[in-house]
């Protein structure tokens, strides 16, 4: 889109029109002081990390009632346990919520295992340990993921950076997905690491890495459905061709752990959308 139909628009608004858009526009910065930017973020820094800390303690002193501790984490540490011991019950929601009963000690609401056997793998060296001292290291893990990302962005975006770095910080640890990260269990962080770390190999002009790199992005097909295109559009050849190579190997090693079936039973909940 361009500035032309919008200055059509503005047009066609009659002289007043004008003026109340304008004393709205007007208003609306007025809103939006220095010290709200830096105040509202910090209010909800300390309000969300208050209620994140009581949710935490009520799910790990009573899981029955309130759910599991990192209920995200619990489904992906369930896919590195059962890697482990029944692989070829991976995807079974029954088989799943034994193992989850067995690690919280007591029943709770299953946190469905769905991701490709490949994200089973890489967190089946987590799964060796007990669930919550296992949650405790991936919850450190995540938060440092997050502070490397956060200070990436120096090398990303240096000017924004260079003159704002205290409020983009207090805007990216404010954000609800930060919150969904931390008292969640997300693998977020990590997705995003593998995008920032692919954006920066295309800057540098490492077009095969940078594909290769976010090929690695298959962990969430979701995410990665318009990567392709975009290499496509924009005729990088090269790093498409590592795109589709790591995909190739990350899926036949998929279908290794666990076989045909049961990796097409999993992605299940991804293909729905487009059967």
């Amino acid at each position: 889109m361009t500035g032309k139909p919008i200055t059509q628009v503005l047009n066609s608004l009659s002289g007043a029109g004008q003026q109340s858009l304008l004393r709205f526009s007007l208003g609306l910065d007025r809103l939006i002081t220095p010290d709200r930017l830096r105040n509202y973020p910090l209010i909800l820094i300390i309000a969300g990390s208050l209620g994140l800390l009581a949710a935490t303690i009520i799910r790990i002193t009573d899981p029955a009632a309130h759910g599991a501790y990192l209920p995200d984490y619990l489904a992906h540490w369930t896919g590195g346990r059962l890697l482990w011991d029944d692989s070829q019950n991976l995807y079974d929601p029954r088989t799943q919520s034994q193992v989850q009963r067995e690690a919280i000690g007591t029943s709770v609401g299953l946190s469905w295992f769905v991701s490709p056997p490949i994200v089973a793998f890489f967190y089946a060296p987590l799964a060796l340990v007990p669930y919550n001292v296992s949650g405790l290291v991936w919850l450190v893990l995540s938060s440092a993921l997050l502070v490397w990302c956060i200070l990436s962005l120096a090398k990303l975006a240096p000017k924004l950076m260079n003159h704002k770095r205290k409020l983009v910080i207090l805007a990216v640890l404010a954000a609800p997905p930060t919150f969904e990260l931390l008292g969640s269990g997300q693998d977020s962080a990590v997705v995003l690491l593998l995008w920032l770390i692919g954006i920066r190999l295309f800057q540098t002009s490492h077009p095969l890495w940078a594909g290769a790199v976010l090929g690695l992005g298959f962990a969430k097909p979701q995410l990665v459905l318009v990567i392709p295109l975009v290499l496509l559009a924009t005729r990088n050849y090269k790093a498409l061709a590592a795109f589709s190579a790591v995909i190739a190997a990350v899926s036949g090693l998929s279908l290794g752990l666990v076989g045909l079936e049961a990796s097409v039973n999993g992605q299940a909940p991804y293909l729905a959308p487009f059967i």
